[in-house]
């Protein structure tokens, strides 16, 4: 089944354009090893009319591990000329790789006998109606806006809040699927979406408009049986926009925190958004070569994550000992409790302290401002060890392909809408640098939300917008 719905033009791209960076490379095993693995996880994970849902964590995760070493081979120094000097980058690199590789065993093995109703998929976005798509996505981008703000006012609840505000996702998803299935004149209907989203998200601390763009590449990818040319080009405009824009945000971003906190260093926008729209447009229009190749060379930088895993594996067990479950067991144990049932459960323990006693790197400043975490490979490691953490991967990519396959098998609403918070789902373990106790925090209160959208609240939230039923399984039962 799987060879017979597989695609093999995009894996060979992937596999060509990342083994290209290796004429001259200082290490082109590594490099061609990255380039196998990408084309493998790319074949793996995605049959031909398949949504791409499953790929989405697997590839964000892969650009923060590869990025290091297809950098340095593009400017023609060794990898430890792009990295911070606090361990060997190359070794990291190979650990990482092999865990992400046990998560992506995991997730395969989760997939192993579900029939995905990719025709119903395809179906709907073929035929619903594009302009009540559009009424429904935007009905859902302001309900989002208010689980935001219902998120700044109720303490017990605010995860779950924030959880609910990805409802916004699913419209996105919607309706970029029906727009790019319909195709001529459509397009009219997913731009001012996708434009709010995109400002929605540079007015914000963390500049969290990458997520649209995630959401958007699944949905055209997910939206026609084949791969087209149209598609391809498509989703290569949107990836071109993606690095340009977050280019220009590695370039701003210091100056733009440093005017919205008001120089206080905390995590918070003190400044009102028409204020900051003013100082993203000024920035704008300031831009240019210069601007653009430091972003350009920042964005690298801070996009790969393999320094800290370095750093862990350098000093753990070295200087810091083994610690024997406790970081999964404190994650464990703070997913499982409420805080609107347990009141008084401490507050989630800070990802930068963590880091720096790892690495011994005082963030000072720097962590107030964001939060600096090892990534939840690190926290792995520094639990069991190599194998022991090569191991863990591979029950979390079980554990979170169970789930996603779990939310794709809800029927209580349309297959469109389902995948839409499948997709919503998968946006919460895209990040090799998270934090474990917020991976798993996040997952599983999404995974819960998604679940009681689908079940509960979309169904008769879609009636007013004629969206009812599965008209797509309807049509499969009925052939």
């Amino acid at each position: 089944m799987l060879k017979s719905n597989t695609m093999f033009g995009v894996p060979l791209l992937i596999f060509f354009v990342i083994a290209a960076s290796a004429i001259g490379s200082d290490d082109p095993v590594l490099t061609l090893c990255l380039a196998t693995a990408g084309a493998l996880f790319a074949g793996s994970l995605w049959r031909a009319g398949a949504a791409p849902i499953v790929i989405l964590p697997v590839f964000t995760q892969f650009a923060q591990i590869a990025t290091p070493q297809i950098y340095a081979n593009l400017s023609g120094v060794p990898i430890e000329e792009v990295s911070l000097y606090i361990g060997n980058l190359t070794t990291a690199t190979w650990f990482a790789l092999g865990g992400l590789t046990s998560f992506v065993i995991g997730l395969l093995i989760s997939r192993l006998g579900f029939q995905e109703p990719n025709s119903a998929l395809h179906y709907e976005a073929k035929t619903l109606s594009v302009r009540k798509t559009f009424f429904f996505c935007c009905f859902v981008t302001a309900l989002s806006t208010v689980f935001e703000r219902l998120a700044e006012v109720s303490a017990g609840l605010t995860q779950a809040m924030l959880a609910a505000s990805g409802i916004q996702w699913i419209g996105v998803f919607m309706l970029t699927c029906v727009c790019f299935a319909q195709r001529q004149g459509k397009i009219k209907y997913w731009l001012p979406i996708v434009t709010i989203e995109i400002i929605k998200g540079f007015t914000g601390f963390f500049g969290d408009f990458r997520l649209v763009f995630f959401v958007i590449l699944v949905g055209i990818a997910s939206a026609a049986p084949k791969l087209k040319a149209g598609t391809l080009l498509a989703g290569a405009i949107t990836g071109i926009a993606l690095v340009v824009l977050s280019a220009w945000w590695s370039a701003i971003k210091i100056d733009y925190r440093d005017y919205v906190n008001q120089g206080g260093g905390e995590q918070i926008a003190l400044v009102p958004v028409e204020d900051r729209l003013l100082y993203l447009a000024d920035k704008l229009f300031d831009v240019n070569l210069d601007t653009m190749a430091q972003g350009f060379d920042k964005l690298a930088r801070r996009l790969g994550y393999v320094d800290f895993l370095a750093s862990t594996l350098r000093n753990v067990p070295a200087r810091v000992p083994h610690e024997n479950g406790a970081q999964i067991s404190e994650a464990l144990l703070h997913v499982i409790q409420p805080r609107f049932l347990f009141p008084d459960k401490p507050p989630v323990p800070s990802d930068t302290e963590l880091t720096e006693k790892i690495t011994g790197i005082p963030f000072g400043l720097t962590g107030r401002e964001t939060s600096v975490s090892l990534g939840y490979l690190a926290e792995l490691y520094i639990d069991f060890g190599l194998a022991g953490a090569l191991l863990v991967s591979l029950l979390l990519g079980l554990g979170i392909g169970w789930g996603i396959r779990f939310v794709m098998a809800q029927r209580q609403s349309p297959v469109i809408v389902v995948y839409g918070s499948a997709t919503m789902v998968a946006l919460t373990v895209g990040d090799f640098g998270e934090a474990l106790i917020k991976l798993l925090g996040g997952f599983l209160t999404s995974l819960v939300i998604s679940l009681i959208l689908v079940r509960f609240v979309l169904p008769p939230l879609l009636r007013p917008f004629g969206l009812v039923g599965s008209p797509g399984l309807q049509l499969q039962h009925s052939s």
